[in-house]
């Protein structure tokens, strides 16, 4: 049986970012936000209230950062967020951050938060602001493969139910690709070779195909390898009727002809 909590502010996981900006006299200013996300492929949208430092900021400077707060810096991360910059000016360096101006934006990354977004300011009205994501960076200590890598990065999440952060759990399925299952298409297929290719399209009737496109390969113990390519197959994972399969360098052609 489900209670009722009317009208709250409660959703999971709820970011905890933190906004990085330059006042006019070029002092840095860091503030915690949680209402936020992206909104559209190159755009992040989050609530500022016009009574904070940072709106300020923002209208003077057109320009941001956006850090995720770690676990390592939960303290700082929490300091911004319940001290002003309207009454305390150097806050930010109260908080123990340290400022690099950002080559991309007129606004400053967090040396102690290794991953930001880089971001302009598109609109901010009536406490929204809207930003167009610029770049994305990260530290090389949280990059596994050339990759972000949260048990690196250490991510936390804010908690609005019981006011507490959490730290982010492990790897629990494989986004795009666990869902295929319930289509009946994949049943049979390795999750570990679909979650290193992205599908690119799908058609569906009497005779279905699938391309992947190739993007890494798990290295099991028995594969095929093309000698021109060197692209590693997976044999023995596809255990349907009537299975070819066609690859160059860059896609893998399934089709399936007893659907």
């Amino acid at each position: 049986m489900r209670k009722n909590f009317g009208q709250k502010t409660w959703l999971y996981p709820m970011p905890v970012l933190i906004i990085g900006t330059y006042a006019e006299d070029g002092t840095p200013n860091a503030m915690n936000a949680a209402w936020g996300g992206i909104s559209e492929e190159t755009e992040i949208t989050i609530c500022v209230d016009n009574t904070h430092k940072t709106a300020e900021n923002l209208l003077a400077r057109k320009a941001f950062t956006v850090s995720m707060a770690t676990a390592g810096y939960l303290t700082a991360c929490d300091y911004v967020g319940i001290v002003s910059g309207n009454k305390e000016p150097d806050k930010f360096a109260k908080a123990g951050f340290h400022a690099v101006k950002s080559t991309r934006v007129n606004a400053p990354l967090i040396q102690e938060l290794p991953m930001a977004l880089e971001c302009k300011v598109k609109s901010f009205e009536d406490g929204i602001l809207v930003g167009e994501i610029v770049n994305v960076c990260a530290d090389e200590s949280v990059l596994t493969d050339g990759k972000i890598d949260p048990k690196k990065l250490k991510p936390i999440a804010f908690d609005s139910c019981n006011n507490t952060y959490v730290f982010l759990g492990d790897v629990v399925g494989i986004a795009f690709s666990d869902g295929l299952k319930l289509k009946g298409i994949f049943q049979n297929i390795n999750s570990k070779t679909v979650c290193e290719c992205n599908i690119v399209s799908e058609k569906e009737g009497k005779t279905g195909i699938v391309i992947l496109k190739i993007q890494g390969f798990p290295h099991p113990l028995w594969h095929l390898v093309n000698e021109t390519e060197d692209t590693f197959v997976m044999t023995g994972t596809i255990l349907i009727h009537q299975t070819i399969l066609e690859f160059d360098s860059q896609f893998l052609i399934i089709v399936f002809l007893d659907f």
